[in-house]
């Protein structure tokens, strides 16, 4: 017996729904890389992303831990939560994330890279945890997708 009803499940799912003010999108590149390897012709492709989801999300920044060195420098890398509607196509590791649209204008633009996504059994919300490694206030953040 489950103890949450399907109809409590529904109004808890649509009211997450109704706290992502902030629009996003997820993408997956085959390859890390700016190019894909056509194995036969030899020759390095333009990578082409594939578009995983686009539409209404939520985010907020997680304490993280640690610190990345980065040539005679260190940079403290920023955690971010992304909150996508619970039947939305689910994120892989190493997808990027970029937000579209948020009532903060300076959250525009910013792109990030999915560490994991949350499996529960109670999902309410998809739940991806993202991280970038140039702190946010740092990213050259446009007025715009």
């Amino acid at each position: 017996m489950s103890l949450i009803s399907p109809g409590d499940m529904r109004e808890l799912r649509s009211f997450q729904n109704s706290l992502m003010e902030s629009a996003c999108r997820f993408e997956r590149h085959p390859y890390s890389g700016d190019s894909d390897f056509d194995e036969t012709t030899g020759i390095a492709a333009e990578s082409v992303s594939e578009v995983i989801y686009t539409g209404p999300c939520r985010y907020t920044t997680a304490r993280g831990g640690g610190i990345i060195v980065l040539g005679d420098g260190t940079v403290p890398p920023q955690d971010v939560h992304i909150f996508t509607p619970w039947d939305s196509a689910p994120p892989m590791f190493g997808d990027i994330a970029i937000i579209t649209a948020a009532p903060d204008p300076r959250a525009v633009g910013i792109t990030l890279q999915v560490r994991d996504v949350e499996f529960t059994q109670y999902l309410t919300a998809r739940k991806s945890s993202c991280r970038t490694f140039q702190p946010i206030a740092q990213q050259n953040v446009t007025a715009g997708p």
